[in-house]
């Protein structure tokens, strides 16, 4: 019953008072607000429920906003009173006049998107070319040279490595993954790491073959996205570029796949080399779950419509 809970709380702050305050003045810092919040749980619960009927995710968020607002501290109701009714006005007249973005402080989080090509879109933040490691521009023009069938030499001739740019995060369109790029995303404890993907590649079956016509197959491949580049190419006759153009690329690092267990998910130990593909070759995020016993990391894919890509013939 509630006063159960109520002399339970009420004997809980007492005992810790006696353990860690010892009734002296200068130990008063073991007693921060919340102690004292205790006493005031059963009283709420009567009064208002139990937490899950009215404190949720949007609360919080909501209670995070109107913070700033508290400039009084004499007056603190006062601050948040007047700052609602402000916020509420300025909405109707946005929605009334059709002003919105016009009287919005902040640019609209659709208009900081850029370099949108038909798979996906780019997010903030980005950064210039100078934050660009060498290594990578060196991937690059492996990777043009192999797209357009020609020498890492032609295509240094006409990349221009200051109009490269880095973002943090692309988004795969129709409802697909948001991705992070390791290099301007740290990994955190608290949040998922979003860095890991699956990559789809056409695969010559007859590669160490070269006399014989080649043989494609769609495969595959597990790695974590370390870069998101943004490259663009003049005009030029030797790449076969009849206009400026511009390309999405995804530098990943490779996960050196070892096996699949015996419910067909691949596991690896070690990371491998890094190369820099075409963004629209990336497919979806990957989870991944390491071993207790060894060093394995298992990998587990969201195969499904969304992340299913298609080849047609000559393209």
């Amino acid at each position: 019953t509630f006063s159960m809970l109520r002399k339970a709380c009420e004997k809980w702050v007492l005992d810790y008072e006696k353990f860690y305050y010892q009734y002296e003045p200068e130990r008063v810092s073991a007693c921060p607000l919340t102690i004292h919040g205790l006493l005031h749980v059963p009283d709420a619960l009567v009064e208002i429920g139990p937490v899950w009927t009215h404190w949720a995710f949007p609360t919080e968020r909501y209670c995070g906003r109107i913070q700033p607002a508290i400039k009084s501290r004499r007056h603190p109701f006062v601050a948040i009173d007047n700052y609602i009714v402000l916020q509420a006005q300025l909405s109707q007249i946005k929605l009334i006049y059709g002003v919105e973005s016009e009287l919005s402080l902040k640019v609209p989080r659709s208009k900081e998107r850029k370099r949108r090509n038909p798979s996906c879109i780019l997010l903030p933040p980005h950064r210039t070319s100078s934050s660009v490691p060498k290594t990578i521009i060196e991937k690059i023009l492996i990777c043009f040279a192999t797209r357009f069938d020609t020498t890492k030499a032609v295509v240094r001739r006409h990349l221009d490595i200051d109009t490269i740019v880095q973002w943090a995060k692309v988004r795969r369109l129709n409802g697909g993954d948001e991705m992070a790029a390791s290099a301007l995303v740290p990994f955190a404890e608290d949040r998922r790491d979003t860095t890991f993907i699956r990559y789809d590649m056409l695969v010559d079956l007859n590669t160490r073959r070269r006399r014989v016509q080649p043989v494609y197959q769609k495969q595959s491949f597990y790695r974590q996205l370390q870069h998101i580049l943004v490259v663009t190419l003049p005009a030029a006759e030797e790449l076969g570029l009849n206009s400026q153009t511009t390309f999405v690329l995804a530098a990943i690092h490779r996960c050196q796949v070892q096996g699949t267990s015996h419910s067909g998910a691949a596991y690896y130990e070690q990371m491998g080399a890094l190369e820099v593909v075409d963004m629209s070759a990336v497919q979806c995020l990957i989870g991944r779950i390491e071993a207790v016993n060894d060093m394995r990391k298992f990998v587990i894919d969201r195969t499904g419509t969304l992340q299913s890509s298609y080849y047609v013939t000559g393209e």
